[in-house]
């Protein structure tokens, strides 16, 4: 009786181990830089790349800070992107933009 649980025990903790050292493709948000988010793709093999998002700005949309605002950096409100321009990867062998590329979609290519 034991014997058959311990077995139990032992086939799902090697199952387990298994299923847990399998990388997956992961994408981190590195925030905002200017007008382009940036996000560091780990790859399944353990390779890095990057994706990023270029944001075309309305230039009409960025409200005015009053310089009392700007010393106590508090800003009434926030500046949206009105469209993404285009999506960029970079790799060690590859640099490719698109116009219409979602995010998955540019971390999975950057993996290839």
């Amino acid at each position: 009786m034991h014997t058959g649980k311990f077995l139990l025990f032992a086939l799902l903790a090697a199952v387990a181990l298994g299923v847990s050292a399998k990388e997956k493709l992961r994408v981190l948000d590195q925030g905002l830089d200017g007008n382009q988010r940036i996000y560091m793709i780990t790859c399944p093999d353990g390779s890095v790349s990057t994706v990023v998002q270029i944001f075309n700005f309305d230039a009409g949309s960025i409200p005015e800070i009053s310089p009392e605002s700007r010393k106590a950096r508090i800003s009434s409100a926030s500046v949206k992107p009105v469209k993404v321009d285009k999506v960029c990867i970079y790799t060690k062998n590859k640099e490719a933009c698109r116009p219409q590329w979602e995010l998955d979609a540019a971390a999975e290519e950057s993996c290839k």
